[in-house]
């Protein structure tokens, strides 16, 4: 009985650790990730430009 509940617990923990593998490997290309990044960016410079996300973030964050 031992035996088994083992070899249930090390299948579940390979099926864990598989699905993690999977779910935080990307699937982008340099290209993609790159184009990503940079519109990331701009939204940041805007909002911290234009709509004051500094003085914000400040407000919450002494």
């Amino acid at each position: 009985m031992q035996k088994l509940n083992l070899i249930v617990l090390i299948g579940i923990s390979i099926s864990i650790i598989w699905f993690n593998i999977k779910l935080h490997t990307q699937h982008f290309s340099k290209e993609e990730t790159k184009e990503d990044i940079l519109l990331q960016l701009n939204f940041l410079e805007n909002e911290l430009k234009y709509k004051h996300l500094g003085e914000d973030m400040q407000e919450l964050f002494p």
